[in-house]
């Protein structure tokens, strides 16, 4: 499931992949920044298992309305510019950070 932010015109998109913790809004944040640096689309993806995994097929169908929530909620966070800055986020403990790629700044 995806959802997309157009921050700017732009063919290149920034994706941030969420997970629902702590960590992955953090990574929705940071995302957000970049894209909006950078004149990106920002595109905000969370995996949902196919059907056939699930033993009770409502459980399928739970899990898809939680990730069109979480989806949802994290876009219109970041929408709202409520993004934390990476000043911000050093503040917090380490086990709270995502780790980030070392390509980028």
């Amino acid at each position: 499931m995806t959802s997309e932010m157009q921050t700017a015109p732009s063919n290149r998109h920034v994706v941030a992949a969420l997970d629902g913790s702590v960590a992955g809004s953090f990574v929705a944040d940071w995302a957000a920044a970049r894209a909006h640096a950078m004149g990106d689309r920002l595109t905000l993806v969370h995996v949902v298992l196919p059907v056939w995994v699930f033993q009770v097929p409502d459980e399928h169908t739970l899990a898809l309305k939680r990730a069109e929530d979480l989806l949802g909620s994290e876009a219109a966070r970041v929408r709202q510019g409520s993004i934390r800055t990476w000043r911000q986020l050093r503040q917090l403990p380490p086990e709270n950070l995502p780790r980030r790629s070392p390509r980028c700044p």
